[in-house]
């Protein structure tokens, strides 16, 4: 299963070097779509998600089997007599991109007989798919952020303690982050840190980075939040939008530090490969090549597939 973006609204031909905006987001929007199908059948290690070098495209290879299994899905979709809303989903958000900004797609979809699927000129031509209500069943993840007295730091287990507004919060951290914060034990400090549900479901925070600069601070939690309060595939665009502004800027030192939110294993999937899909082209720059490293560790880890 291949989906190419072939022309520019322009009609230039599209290069995955020198994409415009228009086509970086889309590609966003069809590389989280593919991922999402193929998750369907998390337990075959052998389903492989690639970007198409040259052009700008996305493919999923699978065996026979697998491949068939997931035709089959989509044509349940196509037919309307599906109830896999992983599927109706990810085929409306590939459906909404291709309708809507004047971008030029090829998609071919191929079982084990060799029968192809225009999947482009359904989607062009069908009317909008549909999805079924679902409960929200997922784990629940924040980014939060504080500013206040970093009153404790350390401990056998390491960890350590901000007050802000009268009320106390410990944040676990490792041994290395609370030597690097240390220098501000008993004053203000500004952090974000991950926030979790333990079993028990009462919040726990897991630090994440600590902030110099106020702008910066207040930056960050303001663009996290659009993030984690946005649905379906704006969360990515935001993600890629905000990479690519700030590679623009040269503000490689920031770019880092905003990857890194998005670089532990509570993060879900989708916003670990947004981070992947935004620094493909920097993924051996030194400044982000061991985060990169270290968000396909976890996707591996997670997923149990290869991260290519």
């Amino acid at each position: 299963m291949e989906i190419k973006i072939t022309k520019e609204a322009n009609g230039d031909d599209v290069r995955l070097d020198n994409l415009s905006l228009q086509a970086s987001k889309s590609l966003v929007v069809l590389l989280d779509a593919l991922n999402k199908m193929a998750e369907s059948d998390i337990e075959n290690n052998d389903i492989r998600i690639k970007v198409i070098n040259g052009s700008a495209g996305v493919a999923l290879d699978a065996d026979n089997l697998v491949m068939d299994n997931i035709q089959s899905k989509i044509n349940s979709v196509i037919n309307r007599d599906s109830d896999n809303y992983l599927f109706i989903e990810n085929l409306r958000n590939i459906q909404n991109v291709v309708k809507a900004n004047g971008l030029t797609y090829e998609a071919n979809i191929y079982d084990s007989n060799s029968h192809q699927l225009d999947l482009i000129t359904f989607l062009k031509n069908s009317r909008k798919i549909s999805s079924p209500r679902r409960s929200r069943n997922h784990s629940y993840f924040d980014i939060e952020f504080f500013n206040g007295k970093l009153i404790e730091n350390g401990g056998k287990y390491p960890n350590i303690h901000i007050e802000t507004n009268g009320r106390k919060y410990k944040i676990v951290c490792t041994e290395q982050e609370a030597l690097r914060v240390n220098a501000f034990l008993y004053q203000d400090i500004k952090i974000s840190a991950w926030g979790i549900l333990n079993p028990d479901n009462k919040k726990e925070y897991i630090f994440c980075d600590h902030y110099i600069n106020d702008d910066l601070y207040l930056d960050f939690k303001r663009v996290a939040r659009a993030i984690l309060d946005s649905s379906g595939v704006e969360p990515l665009i935001k993600i890629h939008d905000k990479f690519k502004e700030l590679i623009i800027a040269k503000e490689y030192e920031v770019a880092r530090k905003f990857m890194k939110m998005f670089s532990h294993e509570v993060v879900d999937n989708n916003k670990l490969r947004a981070v992947l899909l935004a620094t493909k082209s920097f993924k051996e720059n030194d400044f982000f090549k061991d985060i990169v490293i270290k968000i396909m560790a976890i996707l591996k880890k997670k997923t149990g597939k290869e991260v290519i």
